[in-house]
């Protein structure tokens, strides 16, 4: 699938959505932050892997510590520790900026009636990071997204700290990753769980880490999940649009899911990058008739 023309429409898809619930920004920088390791030890055998890092130990006598117990610590690591492999302390690790696809802000007073968006007015509860996919979930993905969260939460607290506010627990922002499928052994490896309070497909991981994976093709073919399965592939999506054509005319929610569907499928048209999966696509936007897109 045309991975820069799905990123388009996921972003204008809950860009029109959730505005109405708060603030929605896209693409939106968080900045680098200075990263320091107090002690790094790295095995002779993998020197040569990590130089660069090894190579950014600050100039300051590395067992000097404001600390005294800091200090003796370091000392007694280094005593254990060097004969095995390179032993560091205060590693400077280079960072660069993260930029987060969707950040939502729920706004003060959201709107009276938004349970037609079903789980998506759910997740718009509390601020939060959105990550969508169109392929397959790799534990890869996941670990880059929780960067994007940890960086957002530090952000978060110290403007917290500045503005003499209590960092309380709903305060801080949550994490959503989202794609099509997600393999058995994602939520394993990361020790995510099914919740009796949410749908199947729905992974939470331990509270601490604030974080949801949701797998679209688990998703139960219901209306409280058909925005979201708009966002799956295959027969899943087939369905969900489906779906959504057949919505009476004054539903809301059909005119602008029509709507960006219809922009999607002309810039899936004039593209020279399709593969098989934009093609069925194509084919699945065919099939509605031309007044809907």
């Amino acid at each position: 699938m045309n991975n820069t023309l799905f990123n388009q429409f996921a972003k204008q898809f809950f860009e029109a959505f959730l505005t109405p619930l708060g603030e929605v920004k896209l693409n939106l920088e968080v900045p680098a932050q200075p990263c320091v390791i107090q002690t790094l030890f790295v095995p002779f055998s993998e020197s040569s892997t990590y130089s660069e890092i090894l190579g950014n130990t600050s100039n300051e006598d590395e067992t000097k510590s404001k600390n005294p117990e800091d200090q003796l610590s370091r000392q007694l690591l280094r005593g254990l520790l060097s004969q095995f492999g390179e032993f560091k302390t205060n590693v400077e690790i280079p960072t660069e900026p993260y930029y987060i696809n969707i950040w939502f802000a729920p706004a003060s007073q959201p709107p009276a009636n938004p349970e037609a968006l079903g789980v998506l007015n759910r997740i718009a509860t509390t601020p939060c990071l959105i990550e969508p996919f169109c392929d397959e979930l790799t534990e890869d993905d996941v670990q880059d997204c929780m960067a994007k969260l940890l960086r957002k939460q530090s952000q978060f607290q110290r403007q917290l700290n500045i503005e003499d506010e209590d960092a309380l627990e709903e305060q801080l922002p949550k994490l959503w990753v989202l794609a099509p499928s997600v393999s058995e052994d994602v939520p394993d490896g990361f020790n995510a769980t099914l919740s009796d309070e949410w749908f199947e497909g729905i992974y939470f991981l331990a509270p601490f880490l604030r974080s949801v994976i949701i797998a679209i093709d688990e998703l139960p073919q219901i209306q409280e999940t058909l925005l979201l399965r708009i966002l799956g592939k295959g027969a899943t999506q087939r369905q969900a649009i489906y779906e959504a054509s057949a919505l009476p005319k004054e539903d809301p929610r059909r005119s602008t899911i029509l709507r960006l569907l219809a922009t999607w499928k002309m810039g899936l048209k004039a593209s020279a990058e399709i593969d098989r999966e934009d093609r069925e696509l194509l084919m699945i936007l065919s099939d509605i008739p031309c007044e809907d897109v």
